[in-house]
């Protein structure tokens, strides 16, 4: 039973996944918590590196993540840190309306608890051009 639940997990992953938003966030406490420098994970975010392009991080909708201690916080809900993704993880994203955000990006952070099949990118306020806005034509083409 293991065998079958791993191989339908490896063949999930590795097809095309299609959310249904993405947008971006800024390291801001307005649009995180009291500490926006700190990541989900744990990772602090050094505001040159992100201002220079050096950052590709994003959050992940809490449906998409695995985190076994989380899941014993919310074990009331069987649907959320139960996802594909752990943190840490390496996503190759992928939009036709939206290419600025092509291309590789780290799970670092995840989303509020409203959101699901959803990803967030952390941008640099002063360097979010051009501004995302709301995509729904995104999917995780591979990990």
């Amino acid at each position: 039973m293991i065998a079958k639940i791993t191989l339908c997990v490896s063949l999930f992953i590795q097809s095309p996944i299609e959310l249904d938003r993405a947008t971006t966030y800024n390291a801001e406490i307005n649009q995180c918590d009291s500490d926006p420098l700190t990541t989900a994970d744990g990772s602090r975010i050094d505001l040159d590196k992100l201002a220079n392009g050096e950052l590709r991080w994003c959050a992940l909708s809490r449906d998409l993540i695995w985190d076994e201690e989380r899941q014993k916080l919310h074990d009331y809900d069987t649907t959320i840190f139960r996802g594909f993704f752990s943190f840490g993880d390496t996503l190759v994203v992928e939009s036709i309306s939206s290419p600025q955000i092509n291309g590789k990006w780290v799970v670092r952070d995840c989303m509020g608890k409203r959101y699901k099949r959803s990803i967030d990118f952390l941008f640099d306020a002063k360097n979010n051009k051009p501004k995302l806005g709301l995509c729904t034509d995104v999917k995780i083409i591979n990990k």
